[in-house]
């Protein structure tokens, strides 16, 4: 049984998580997708089109476009953990101190 799980898992890995993304959720694309996909809307490419062209899900199309807009798009602010509690001033004032 064990050596059953094993050899699922190797497959499982072997053959990539990204053929399984659709079972985690939703893909997230990265900003050179994103404006991509923009772009193409702008040209007129339906949802559907865009979405095989970037190997995701229309659905995903739709949130992009529902929330980025082709004119002021720069990149996505990166947002990753907790909240800062200090300054950037703050740190460099704590380092002083603590020398």
């Amino acid at each position: 049984m064990v050596c059953a799980l094993t050899n699922t898992f190797l497959a499982f890995v072997n053959t990539g998580m990204a053929n399984h993304a659709s079972h985690i959720g939703y893909k997230q694309l990265r900003d050179v997708q994103i404006a991509k996909c923009l772009m193409l809307h702008r040209e007129g490419e339906t949802q559907e089109t865009i979405a095989k062209e970037l190997g995701c899900n229309q659905s995903t199309v739709c949130r992009i476009l529902s929330t980025y807009d082709y004119e002021t798009f720069t990149g996505r602010v990166n947002q990753h953990g907790r909240p800062r509690k200090t300054s950037e001033a703050d740190d460099r004032h704590l380092a002083v101190i603590a020398k």
